[in-house]
């Protein structure tokens, strides 16, 4: 309350200070109107006519106008006056936003106070309900349990609240927000909803309106929170899928995460928009409201005015189904597909990664991304990764040549490869021979026919008789793993390949489909040989064997999981619907503890089987 009293007296002080300096300046140009009539009729001219209804001086005020030097500069008087109002509307800004501080503050302990209500009541239903016949027969008319003020040592921390989180975007370019805070049943104890203007991005509305809905449920006393958003930058980036690259992103992400430390249980989900219908209609409603006040204000309406030009400048996102405005889109040069900057930046990242190079365009079509219009979309080190991988691709596949060496794995081509003075003996006599080659980017020797570390004084034939454990270390060591872990090698372009968990239908970097069983080829997406699909071992990860592990070392490991649980419990974790019993756990031992997303034991089921 302090700082609203000191805001008014800034703003009284602040208006009477632009009413003397108005009253100033029109005393300044009545004297200067005087003066200029003065020595006009001392000439013996005519006096000039004064226009009666802009006052003596107005028509001249341009022109000359006061001035006023400082720092040796002449500021007109209209410059002090734009300031004194430009100051002026940012304290009504200021006191406008500690008022919404002051009734966030009571809506919080209205809140609080509503669900402590509502916990009595429950309390009470449950005392009726467990009465004896008798008893209520003898006192049942007379029973009662008052409601007063409870301290907070009576609140129930144990109960959960959801919040659902909305924003919603108009053919203007209006963007609002809303968010509901609901108990475990679904009955609304808060909602609020606020328009936050044009052409907002909409990560940050959704960053809003849950940092909104936090912080009065924090200040209201809630300790067990479950956020349900339909936005998939959000749930992905607090979930710690995604990382946020733009210093807003980072920013917003960084107070929503500090918020959450704040609470004893949070969790987030990620559910359908039909799902969310009714938070999402209070933000459309709060863009009409917002509508309806700037018309009665007498301000043009966007929709009659610039909703066409509005509307131009906003794209939709084939990827993310938003509205972004069109500076924030990039246009594929061929096509004129329009994707917004997040979902493309994205896009090819993923497709670098997996090297499926030149990145064609998201919509399927054959045109591709264009490395050289991208560069300011792209990081530096994205970049970089793009521009290896177009170089890898326009090497063919008989060309490629690979540094042996783990540390270094240069690409080159035998193009770029000379013969040297150490030749080779090739099965092929008729192909081109290299023989000692020499890396461009570690510049250490190998073989370029035989793929190996350079085999001195010994020709390819003679090292390829010779046995496994008679070459070198290295090969020695990678064909022993390989072998032990039934690892399978790429037909086309000789990659090792480990299967960590999925089916046997392998697919290699280079596009080539083998078994991975067998090794024999997919033609066309169909097995050309007999061997099983899939085995369940791969699906679903196995328990560790008796030979592995005892049970002393068993229970060792469990307190230790246990332990280091309890020092860093997970702070953001989606809520999983436990309804089948874990057959590891069955068994004797899982691994995976609690973070298992399966029963241990009856207690866990959510439902009962």
């Amino acid at each position: 309350m302090t700082d609203v009293v000191a805001v008014h007296k800034q703003l009284q002080e602040l208006s009477m200070a632009t009413i003397t300096y108005s009253d100033w300046e029109l005393a300044y140009n009545m004297q200067l109107e005087e003066a200029m009539n003065a020595s006009i009729t001392d000439m013996g001219l005519s006096t000039p006519r004064i226009n009666s209804e802009t006052g003596p001086g107005r028509d001249r005020r341009q022109d000359t106008g006061p001035s006023e030097y400082r720092d040796g500069v002449q500021h007109p008087a209209s410059d002090l006056t734009s300031a004194l109002q430009f100051q002026s509307q940012e304290l009504l800004k200021l006191e406008q936003e500690i008022k919404d501080q002051n009734q966030a503050i009571e809506d919080a302990q209205r809140l609080m106070m509503e669900m402590r209500r509502r916990n009595h009541d429950v309390e009470f239903a449950k005392s009726v309900l467990e009465m004896s016949d008798e008893e209520w027969e003898r006192v049942g008319d007379e029973f009662e349990k008052p409601f007063c003020k409870i301290d907070e040592d009576d609140w129930d921390d144990k109960q959960t609240c959801n919040l659902y989180t909305a924003r919603a975007r108009e053919d203007a370019g209006y963007v609002a927000i809303a968010w509901s805070l609901t108990d475990e049943d679904n009955r609304v104890l808060l909602e609020q909803s606020k328009c936050l203007g044009v052409d907002v991005p909409g990560y940050e509305a959704d960053y809003i309106s849950l940092l909104d809905g936090l912080a009065v449920a924090i200040a209201g006393g809630v300790k067990n929170i479950h956020v349900c958003c339909h936005s998939l930058t959000v749930y992905n980036q607090i979930t710690g899928l995604w990382k946020a690259k733009s210093p807003k992103q980072v920013s917003s992400l960084s107070q929503a995460l500090e918020k959450t430390k704040q609470l004893q249980d949070f969790s987030i989900e990620l559910i359908s928009k039909h799902l969310n219908a009714h938070t999402t209609s209070l933000a459309h409603e709060a863009i009409k409201k917002h509508i309806e006040v700037t018309l009665m204000k007498g301000a043009k309406n966007p929709c009659a005015s610039s909703s066409s030009s509005q509307t131009e400048k906003l794209e939709d996102c084939p990827i993310c189904f938003e509205k972004v405005p069109e500076i924030d889109t990039f246009e594929v040069k061929g096509c004129s597909h329009r994707f917004c900057l997040s979902c493309l930046t994205q896009h090819i990242q993923i497709r670098v990664k997996s090297s499926q190079v030149p990145v064609k365009c998201p919509q399927d079509c054959a045109n591709s991304v264009d490395i050289d219009e991208c560069r300011d979309i792209l990081s530096h080190e994205l970049l970089e990764a793009y521009a290896k991988r177009l170089t890898e691709a326009s090497i063919p596949e008989s060309e490629r040549v690979y540094c042996p060496f783990f540390n270094c794995s240069s690409l080159m081509s035998k193009s770029d490869l000379t013969t040297s003075s150490e030749p080779s003996t090739s099965r092929q006599p008729k192909a081109p021979v290299f023989g000692r080659t020499e890396c461009m980017e570690c510049h250490r020797l190998f073989c370029a026919e035989c793929r190996v570390p350079w085999h001195a004084e010994m020709t390819c034939e003679e090292y390829q008789s010779l046995p496994l454990d008679e070459r070198d270390t290295e090969d020695i060591k990678l064909h022993k793993l390989a072998d032990s872990n039934k690892w399978q090698r790429c037909a086309k372009c000789h990659r090792m390949i480990e299967l960590d968990h999925g089916c046997y239908h392998m697919t290699c970097r280079c596009g080539h489909e083998f078994c991975y069983i067998c090794g024999a080829p997919w033609v066309n997406k169909q097995a050309t040989c007999k061997c099983k699909l899939w085995d369940e071992e791969r699906i679903v990860a196995d328990p560790l064997s008796g030979d592995e592990m005892d049970t002393d070392s068993e229970v060792d490991l469990e307190h230790e999981l246990e332990d280091f649980l309890r020092r860093n419990p997970p702070r953001v974790m989606p809520r999983a619907y436990k309804t089948r019993m874990c057959r590891f756990w069955l068994s004797g031992f899982c691994r995976a503890g609690v973070l298992c997303n399966f029963a241990h034991g009856p207690e866990d089921l959510r439902f009962q089987m």
